[in-house]
């Protein structure tokens, strides 16, 4: 098991990358059919050098975890043989739009950083 820890990780859970990506593929499968943009390699590579500043956000539904948002970070860590990923499980539909805006605003922080 290699788990991917985030930097602010309060209140987060280890989840695994195979029970949020789609259950009839593998994700081996899944990941052979994404595209990589400027946008996801920049982030990516903040990861490697800075680590996971933030982790991924998923919705519990019943008694599954449906991704909502952090796409990036899932991709990073499915590229880089990471089986598992630190997660805010939220139900809160509000909780996790401010949740996800505060992830877009340091991301756009770290794309900003780039382009100086």
């Amino acid at each position: 098991m290699k788990i991917l820890k985030a930097k602010n990780n309060t209140n987060t859970a280890e989840v695994a990358l195979a029970e949020i990506m789609d259950g009839n593929k593998s994700v081996t499968e899944v990941a052979e059919h994404w595209a990589i943009f400027p946008r996801q390699y920049i982030m990516a590579l903040d990861i490697a050098k800075n680590g996971l500043t933030f982790p991924i956000i998923v919705k519990k539904d019943g008694d599954k975890l449906l991704f909502t948002a952090s796409g990036c970070r899932i991709q990073y860590a499915v590229l880089n043989g990471y089986t598992h990923i630190d997660a805010l499980i939220l139900e809160d539909d509000a909780e996790i739009l401010a949740t996800m805006e505060a992830q877009r605003v340091n991301d756009n922080e770290i794309l900003e950083g780039v382009s100086t």
